[in-house]
């Protein structure tokens, strides 16, 4: 899974980037959405980092986002004409050369999910409608799992 909610992409020339009434309009980006849309992304950090994980992958491209437009000023959300906040942005505008060499990447596993939902007194059944594992209540260090932020991080060699 990756970015798919209005991705900013180029669009060929030759084809409308919206229809309004009867009247075609190009331009050479279009806004769209839809988890296709990060195919390349993901494609160019699995083929160069075959060895990581979707979540290694996710953490590549969140933590190597921009903020600052292509002027050096920061995005501006469209709503307000102010800086955007993450709500306007998410996590940013994503940079997939910098994703390449991200220097640490924040690594988890399921089992560290199913791990935070025991620690937080969620049911079995609960944790299973949630994951869709059969997860019998167990012992687990209650604090290092409700710390999933500690968890897992990866330092990516220079290369």
């Amino acid at each position: 899974m990756g970015p798919d909610d209005l991705v900013l992409a180029s669009w060929p020339r030759n084809v409308a980037a919206t229809q309004i009434g009867s009247s075609d309009y190009f331009s050479d980006f279009n806004l769209l959405s839809g988890t296709s849309m990060s195919c390349p992304h993901l494609a160019l950090l699995k083929g160069v980092h075959h060895e990581w994980s979707p979540a290694a992958i996710r953490s590549a491209m969140m933590t190597t986002t921009e903020f600052l437009d292509n002027t050096n000023n920061p995005i501006q959300d469209i709503g307000s004409n102010k800086p955007a906040t993450s709500f306007a942005i998410g996590d940013g505008h994503v940079n997939p050369n910098k994703a390449l060499d991200p220097g640490l990447i924040y690594d988890v596993e399921a089992a560290d999910y199913i791990n935070l939902l025991c620690a937080l007194n969620y049911t079995s059944k609960q944790i299973q409608t949630v994951t869709r594992y059969v997860v019998e209540p167990f012992s687990i260090n209650r604090d290092a799992a409700l710390d999933l932020a500690k968890k897992r991080f990866n330092v990516v060699p220079i290369l």
